[in-house]
């Protein structure tokens, strides 16, 4: 029952035929006269609107939930709620010869199921595209709350350097103050009984139907009796969040007083903990990658001011020794005095020389941890001045070859300049290359995306089987991946080597001039 086939076989149906239809059936059928008030109902009816079949004839305003004729929507929507059970009924009409003929179709299950995979869907999407933990968290418990109706959510994480469990995610997120952390330790403290841990244990969700009243008879859970009274909820559900190795959390689920939550909740609560441990693990893997590229930083620094500035410095300290000998042989009238002073006038010209060099040593890589101009005047300025400075230092042929009004934008910027510094010190350090050509240009296919090239006629990708590549390219390669993009490493069709980063959101959206508007005359 309840196709357009059926409203076709229907509507010819005598009334004495319909009521035979409508007792036999096990859809829900309603029979309503002109007025739009039921005059027969089946018991399967009955049953889903939650009446008793007599309270349905005659006293049941049907017309107060529908419309007036069949044509004037499409595939109307009735809500019941009643002793805290939500129901969601179809309704499909079919005018009859004096009537009409309704008939309901439960599609509570089938309109959660829909809501929950929405929700999925939407906390999969907030995990690929994370900027904070914490707002993601938050988002992912507000999701759950208006899918399923709970309480409250929250998720607590295992700290691990105390192994403690802290607050990092809730809604509403008013319940949950800043000192609610801390309030758990003080329970734990006083020997309180976590259902996280139960869960945590086991591996399996935690289901404690009357929890709140049970937390409030124990003096143990003091800390946090103020906290469970100032919200309505009942049964308390905890489900673990597993990581790779070992458990790192738990989601805990607060449902309303008479909501008990079904196998369905439960493996719904299931999933959106598996999505909560993945954005955990996305952001710690994050935070880690990035702590090792800052001490891989750190540590080029130091080789480079080891090889470089120190060194001079060592050398200057030499000269400055031997100078100061020759004076006090000076001093003394040792030696001969001219002869004494031209050792003199070479220390000091030496000295000069060094302490010159160390500061364009310091200049640089001040310039290289904090590069201002790229704010004053873009990458594009920038990469001129790194390839001009490559070729009179290292008697390289460079060019640089950009697009028209080429403008690099965010932080594209900063990882751009570094992806390209470090491509240039390779092409110095290990490519044996005699030109080097770097150019810049807008995707083909993403006016958006910049695609940055650096290509040299050196001896070439060697090759790399079985061995790990080198920190400098596992640097650009997290730092094109930080935007989004991609970096490769590939021969050059003519020999040598192309470095090739990808960064999407680098250059700003192109604006279409707006279309003057033209009047439309119909035909």
């Amino acid at each position: 029952m309840g196709t357009d086939d059926d409203d076709e076989l229907l509507a010819p149906l005598s009334v004495r035929t319909l009521l035979a239809v409508l007792e036999t059936s096990m859809d829900p059928m309603l029979l309503l006269d002109g007025e739009g008030r039921c005059t027969h109902a089946n018991a399967a009816a009955a049953e889903v609107l939650g009446r008793p079949e007599g309270t349905l004839i005659g006293a049941f305003p049907l017309s107060d939930w529908l419309p007036a004729r069949a044509e004037d929507s499409g595939r109307p929507i009735l809500r019941r709620h009643e002793f805290g059970i939500d129901r969601t009924l179809e309704i499909r009409r079919t005018d009859v010869e004096r009537g009409q003929v309704v008939v309901l179709r439960d599609i509570t299950d089938v309109e959660r199921s829909q809501r929950r995979l929405a929700a999925f869907a939407r906390a999969a999407s907030r995990v690929a595209y994370a900027d904070s933990l914490r707002e993601t968290l938050d988002a992912i418990c507000a999701e759950m709350i208006r899918t399923v109706d709970l309480a409250a959510a929250q998720i607590l994480l295992i700290d691990n350097d105390t192994w403690r469990m802290q607050l990092h995610g809730a809604a509403p997120v008013a319940l949950f103050g800043p000192d609610f952390s801390e309030r758990i330790l003080q329970a734990g403290a006083l020997g309180a009984e976590f259902s996280s841990l139960a869960s945590l244990r086991t591996g399996q969700p935690v289901v404690t139907p009357g929890r709140r009243q049970l937390m409030l008879d124990d003096p143990r859970w003091a800390p946090l009796h103020d906290h469970l009274t100032g919200f309505a909820w009942d049964t308390f559900v905890s489900v673990p969040l597993a990581g790779r190795d070992a458990p790192i959390g738990a989601l805990n689920i607060y449902c309303r007083p008479g909501r008990q939550p079904t196998f369905d909740d439960v493996a719904f609560f299931t999933a959106m903990a598996d999505q909560v441990s993945v954005a955990v693990q996305h952001a710690r893997l994050f935070a880690a990658s990035r702590l090792r590229t800052q001490h891989r930083e750190r540590q080029r620094l130091a080789q480079e001011l080891h090889d470089s500035a120190c060194q001079e410095l060592f050398s200057i300290n030499l000269h400055v020794r031997a100078a100061t000998f020759v004076l006090e042989k000076m001093r003394s009238g040792e030696g001969e005095a001219g002869a004494s002073v031209g050792k003199l006038q070479r220390h000091i010209d030496t000295l000069g020389e060094l302490a010159h060099a160390a500061l364009e040593d310091m200049r640089s890589l001040i310039f290289e941890l904090y590069p201002t101009v790229l704010h004053d005047e873009g990458l594009v300025a920038v990469a001129r001045q790194l390839v001009a400075s490559l070729t009179v230092r290292e008697g390289l042929a460079g060019s640089v070859q950009v697009s028209d009004d080429l403008t690099v934008d965010g932080d594209a910027i900063l990882e751009g300049y570094h992806i390209l510094r470090e491509a240039l010190h390779n092409v110095v350090k290990h490519a044996h290359a005699s030109e080097v050509r770097v150019t810049m240009a807008p995707d083909p296919d993403d006016a958006g995306t910049l695609v940055l090239e650096i290509v040299d006629d050196g001896i070439g990708v060697r090759d790399a089987a079985g061995q790990r590549p080198g920190l400098g390219l596992v640097s650009m390669r997290e730092r094109a991946e930080r935007l989004g993009g991609s970096l490769s490493v590939g021969p050059g069709s003519g020999g040598g080597t192309v470095v090739r980063a990808v960064l999407p959101g680098a250059l700003p959206p192109i604006r279409e001039p707006r279309a003057e508007a033209r009047p439309v005359h119909e035909r």
